[in-house]
């Protein structure tokens, strides 16, 4: 067994551990694990994810990973050899019965298991032991080599299905003609039945000798699986098919042995039905296999963007090649054009371009200047730069990603839950079903209810009356029922992720489905959060010339002396005048502010001294609100007063700029709404969503905010403090409304979990990512639309998927009973029946695959 990783002490003082588990198949084997686990004394929960192979234990501190990998290890547990969902309640049981166990959820897709036990209750080896007497091999993966372990047990399990397959069909091809053709050709069929030994015939002993090797040689696996699963006391999929084919095979057995026994002429033998149903089933299961691979193939891509090699800086400026695993926080490393950002960090030296379309979704390549953040796993595309490391292992973005994804394949729905104890049910209901047709058609046939014209004449009554039974066997698939959830989820997670979406979860999906409210945060969701200039208004030159030079300079000198002043000052809005004054003041004068007092609530005042003008005359500077000009005596003329009115009303802030006692002009500052912000609303308003809004701001900026995105003003929250806004989440919940809440920022956290659904947008903060059901990569509202509509469209998935493969089993088990043989005098053989079986599962596989053809909706920015 592997270890994965640890991960930090939680709240209850729980440390949670990642294993690779192999041997699990079915969702049977998925539960079986997790029972096992699940009852050692201090684990507190175990998941199992049948696709990722995985088991994630929580436990307490006391409980040291050299424990929990010896018990897993003994265990096995990197579940190989499920193959339905009864196999995952097998697993879930078996942990879940062992004292101390106090949860356990198995993933059939990724062979997952998640476990919470008491570790002074539980010890290691009892939950090792509880997973081997399932028949299931368990492992433990290190978080470094979790992919190529994963990777290595699914090319070891498409290998085994691969070699299994054909060696049951070079055995199966001669079974099929001998039976098939041969017999049906007269001068081979005069052959093949000619007696070798009193009635033995070459027919009977070839068929014999052929299909002995694929029934225990090929199909032992199945007789294996069907001993642990009746062994404690529970069924799968192996139990059908090891019942059909032994039937089937011990049927012409016993035909074969009696004709050389008595010397009589032998009946119809059905050989060919238990060797072509074991070959047919172990080629469902090789696509099966191939197909579930490529429902990982999102996070398979997103692991190996990382480069194995980083180039280190030395302190002498030497640059050397070593393991990423080796770097360091606070290394130095060289990114050449064309490779690689190995890890999380900042750029420190040079210009470039990033592209980040894989881990954020951000189409158009990113330009990077000294200061900016680095992604690890991104392309450095033009520039060859130097970075500072400023994260490793698993707290980088690229491993917080990969993390989110396995978490949320591993989650299970209440629909799965549904289906789980569906499936705990479905294979023994089958075998009494297979049973009561058996028994129902012998007795209709012998007391002659059905006439004997229906019965073939190469057929008993008995024989007629048992291949209704194996085909009721052989035709019923719990399989599919298993795949249903964890294929859709991992195909719909992985998808999510390549747009730039983290969904966590089946919970976030089936939450997802059912909002019909969202409540934005206005600063920095709907808003760029950061204040811009967003208009200006200068008066003629002539009110306040400076020694003369205002008349060349123009604008360009206003900028100067506004750049001066407010480059002095810390406040978001004198940050933002400094940033306008910069694009602006180009050809202004070099000033230097001699005198700077800033008063809090009114403005800043200043005293500047132009290097660059006659004298070196000095001017005082005012800029400020209307009460800091009246306390400086400056007079507001009527246009500057109408300018400032206007915008106001808008919203925005109207900062008042007087130089020597004189009005110079005004500066309009406001937190600028997105612009796909208003499209976005939009869209969601025209798909029946309802808009809200949050914010502190005061109530007549809130409703300008509101006005220009279109949100109505009876569905906007202002002056609500950051600790309230769970409250105005209840509030709509109150309503009966479910509530997606988007934000941003650490004041956003309890209202994200609050909510119905939970929405970090542009990757927030970490207490916002830990907080939310999704998360946006990208600071881009639209991604908004696109993750609901993912999830609503992966959810749809889901349920397609129930509802195939109920309507498969629901009608052909009755198909297969020979419910409907007395109108159309057809029946359904069980090889055919096989075949059927084998292939619903694949389907459901290839349904869930269907979302890789997912495409965001196209919303068009203002």
């Amino acid at each position: 067994m592997d270890k994965t990783d640890t991960d930090a002490q939680d709240s209850n003082d729980l440390i949670r551990t990642q294993y690779l588990v192999e041997g699990m198949t079915c969702a049977s084997c998925v539960a079986a694990v997790e029972r096992a686990v699940s009852n050692l004394p201090g684990v507190m929960d175990i998941a199992v994810n049948l696709l990722a192979s995985e088991a994630a234990v929580r436990a307490k501190a006391s409980v040291t990973a050299e424990q929990v990998v010896e018990a897993i290890s003994a265990l096995g547990l990197m579940v190989e050899g499920m193959t339905c969902s009864s196999c995952v309640a097998g697993v879930e049981a078996a942990l879940k019965d062992l004292p101390g166990v106090t949860g356990a959820s198995v993933n059939l897709m990724s062979g997952q298991a998640r476990v919470e036990y008491e570790v002074d209750k539980v010890r290691p080896r009892a939950l090792v032991e509880a997973v081997e007497q399932l028949g299931y091999d368990v492992s433990l993966a290190s978080d470094d080599v979790h992919d190529r372990s994963l990777a290595a047990m699914r090319e070891r399990e498409l290998a085994k299905w691969r070699k299994l397959f054909w060696l049951a069909f070079a055995f199966s091809l001669p079974i099929f003609l001998i039976s098939m053709v041969f017999m049906f050709i007269p001068p081979t069929h005069r052959m093949l039945m000619r007696k070798i030994v009193r009635g033995l015939t070459w027919e009977g002993l070839l068929l014999t000798v052929l299909t002995t090797p694929v029934q225990f040689g090929v199909g032992r696996q199945f007789y294996v699986g069907a001993y642990h699963a009746l062994r404690n006391k529970s069924a799968n999929m192996d139990v059908l098919v090891a019942m059909g084919t032994t039937t089937a095979y011990l049927y012409s057995l016993f035909v074969v042995i009696e004709a050389s026994v008595t010397n009589t002429k032998q009946g119809g033998l059905f050989y060919e039905t238990a060797a072509l149903l074991i070959t047919f089933i172990i080629g469902g299961k090789y696509l099966e296999t191939v197909a579930k691979g490529r429902t990982s193939a999102a996070i398979e891509s997103l692991l190996s963007l990382q480069p194995d090699t980083a180039l280190l800086v030395r302190d002498d400026g030497e640059i050397v090649e070593v393991n990423v695993a080796l770097v360091e926080v606070g290394d130095m490393l060289s990114v050449r054009p064309g490779s690689n950002v190995p890890l999380d960090g900042e750029l420190i030296a040079g210009e470039t371009a990033v592209d980040e379309s894989m881990v954020t979704g951000e189409a158009l390549p990113v330009s990077k200047a000294i200061g900016d953040p680095l992604i690890g796993g991104t392309i450095n595309q033009t520039g060859s730069i130097k970075m500072r490391v400023t994260r490793v292992g698993a707290d980088t973005t690229l491993a917080r990603i990969v993390q989110l994804v396995h978490d949320a394949q591993t989650s299970k729905p209440a629909i799965q839950a549904f289906a789980d104890k569906v499936s705990s049910y479905f294979v023994p209901v089958v075998i009494a079903i297979a049973i009561a047709t058996f028994i129902v058609w012998l007795i209709l046939l012998y007391s002659g209810v059905i006439p004997d014209s229906w019965v073939p004449a190469n057929r008993s009554n008995f024989l007629f009356a048992l291949l209704f039974g194996i085909a009721v066997l052989v035709i019923a698939c719990p399989c599919a029922l298993g795949l249903a959830t964890p294929t859709a989820i991992m195909v719909g997670t992985g998808v999510g992720a390549a747009h730039g979406v983290l969904i966590k979860g089946g919970t976030a999906l089936e939450a997802a489905h059912t909002i019909d409210a969202v409540l934005f945060d206005k600063t920095g969701t709907l808003t760029h959060g950061t204040p811009i200039v967003t208009d200006a208004s200068i008066l003629p030159l002539t009110a306040w010339q400076f020694d003369g030079a205002a008349n060349a300079l123009g604008d360009a000198l206003f900028w100067s002396i506004v750049h001066a002043t407010e480059s002095m000052s810390e406040h978001p809005l004198a940050r933002a005048m400094v940033t306008r004054a910069e694009a602006e003041e180009r050809g202004g004068l070099s000033l230097e502010t001699s005198v700077f007092n800033a008063v809090s609530g009114r403005g800043l005042e200043a005293t500047l001294a132009a290097s660059g003008a006659d004298g070196g005359q000095e001017l005082r500077v005012v800029i400020g609100n209307r009460q800091w000009m009246g306390e400086n005596s400056v007079m507001l003329p009527d246009a500057l007063e109408r300018f400032a009115v206007d915008l106001e009303g808008d919203g925005k802030t109207v900062m008042f700029v007087a130089v020597g006692g004189q009005m110079a002009g005004a500066v309009a500052v406001a937190d600028t709404a997105r612009a796909e912000a208003r499209p976005v609303i939009e869209h969601l308003e025209a798909a029946g969503v309802l808009v809200w809004m949050v914010t502190g701001d005061n109530e007549r900026t809130a409703l300008a905010i509101a006005r220009d995105l279109g949100i109505a003003h009876d569905r906007v929250f202002s002056q609500v403090l950051p600790g309230d806004k769970s409250d105005k989440v209840a509030e709509l919940q109150d309503a009966d409304l479910h509530v997606a809440m988007v934000g941003d920022g650490i004041n956003d956290a309890p209202a994200l979990t609050k909510a119905d659904l939970g929405i970090a947008i542009g990757a927030g903060t970490d207490v916002a990512i830990e907080s939310a059901d999704m998360v946006l990569m990208k600071s881009d509202l639209r991604d908004v639309v696109t993750a609901l509509s993912l999830a609503r469209v992966t959810y749809a998935r889901i349920r397609h998927n129930f509802f195939w493969a109920f309507l498969y089993n629901c009608v052909g088990i009755p198909i297969a009973a020979g419910l409907f043989y007395p109108l159309v005098k057809i029946t359904l053989p069980p090889l055919v029946a096989g075949a059927a079986m084998a292939l619903s599962s694949v389907s459901v596989v290839a349904s869930s695959l269907w979302l890789k053809r997912f495409k965001p909706p196209q919303i068009t920015t203002q």
